[in-house]
């Protein structure tokens, strides 16, 4: 966070003399509400937005007019909300989702809106894993598991294009017993103990 806040700061003392305006925006009592660097009428810089309360609400960056770094949304207390990355204008890299109480809920990788890639995990509000399911070209393929908040394995399959494929195990909390069943194009077509 030092690292990010030093980068900004070192961008407002260059922003000034290459052209780049500060604009304010105040909410109806005088608060800030947003401030934004604009260079030849788009965002060029930091851009950050509060609450009434003067909390941070969002902070990012743009490089001519489209988003590139970091992007953190807050909620009213403080606490982040949610972290994505940013690359010409796509997220792109890490994101992350945060409860109200400041814990992780999940987190993952993207290549673009709403193309998950890899591994995305699920967590409890203890930090047990919840859910860890792996994405290709935004849809469910690979391994995925399912946990209790106890941390034995509750579910255990795979997944291809966003359907349950193959073998999966699905545990009873209770005891050792399980039931296995084989899926093909989210189907289940056989089932054993």
């Amino acid at each position: 966070m030092f690292r990010f806040l030093l980068f900004i700061a070192l961008l407002l003392a260059t922003a000034c003399s290459d052209g780049v305006k500060r604009v304010e925006e105040r909410f109806p009592g005088g608060q800030l509400r947003s401030v934004a660097y604009v260079r030849n009428g788009t965002f060029h810089g930091p851009r950050f937005m509060y609450w009434p309360s003067g909390q941070a609400h969002l902070e990012m960056h743009y490089v001519n007019g489209r988003q590139d770094s970091l992007e953190v949304f807050y909620y009213p207390d403080g606490k982040r909300k949610t972290v994505f990355h940013f690359r010409d204008g796509q997220p792109q890299g890490p994101y992350q989702y945060f409860r109200p109480d400041g814990s992780l809920d999940f987190e993952g990788n993207l290549d673009g809106p709403k193309m998950e890639r890899g591994p995305v995990r699920h967590y409890y509000p203890n930090g047990q894993l919840k859910r860890m399911q792996t994405f290709r070209n935004g849809k469910a393929t690979g391994p995925v598991a399912a946990y209790l908040p106890n941390g034995r394995l509750k579910y255990r399959g795979y997944q291809r294009d966003g359907h349950a494929q193959g073998w999966s195990t699905l545990f009873d909390p209770q005891s050792t017993d399980s039931v296995h069943m084989r899926f093909e194009n989210g189907r289940v077509v056989e089932e054993r103990p």
